[in-house]
């Protein structure tokens, strides 16, 4: 009796199409656009710095200025930020959440999320471009109308909608 055996596949490491790995660095720009009961339209310059971990999930932490054009109160808040790409592709879609709190200016709860693609990763480097909602708790403070020598709180809570445009590059290595 001749006996016959299949051989067992070898195992083999998990092979990603992208190469982008390490320490990265993401720039945002954008323009908000105020929805809600108070409305408060503003641009935003942001960085995150952190680590990818595959082509797929990416954790980082940064800060944004948010400058406002009510002239009342501008934020920069200091954030935590996970972001996931969709596909291991050169163009992909994408998810990143920003959570974290402004301490400086307009103090406040900071949140922002916003759903994009990320086109052409040649090398290490890419252009995202997303949707976004944007939350923003701000206090700022205003002279009394009612007692001249007394300044009064102001807790406004801003929500608003955006188009970012992001360019994310690699460092290191």
């Amino acid at each position: 009796m001749i006996s016959f055996s299949v051989p067992r596949p070898k195992r083999r490491e998990k092979v990603w199409n992208q190469e982008i790995k390490g320490f990265r660095v993401f720039l945002d720009y954008a323009y908000i656009h105020g929805i809600g009961k108070t409305k408060n339209h503003r641009f935003e310059y942001g960085t995150s710095i952190g680590y990818q971990f595959n082509p797929i999930f990416y954790v980082g932490a940064g800060t944004s200025y948010t400058m406002t054009l009510n002239k009342k109160d501008s934020s920069l808040p200091i954030f935590i930020n996970p972001r996931i790409n969709f596909l291991d592709d050169n163009t992909t879609p994408f998810w990143d959440i920003k959570v974290g709190y402004s301490g400086a200016m307009g103090k406040g709860f900071y949140f922002s999320t916003s759903f994009g693609v990320s086109i052409a990763k040649q090398g290490r480097s890419a252009w995202n471009i997303g949707l976004v909602y944007s939350l923003q708790k701000a206090t700022y403070y205003e002279w009394s109308d009612v007692e001249p020598d007394k300044r009064v709180a102001i807790k406004p809570t801003y929500h608003g909608l955006a188009l970012k445009l992001t360019y994310e590059f690699g460092i290191g290595r």
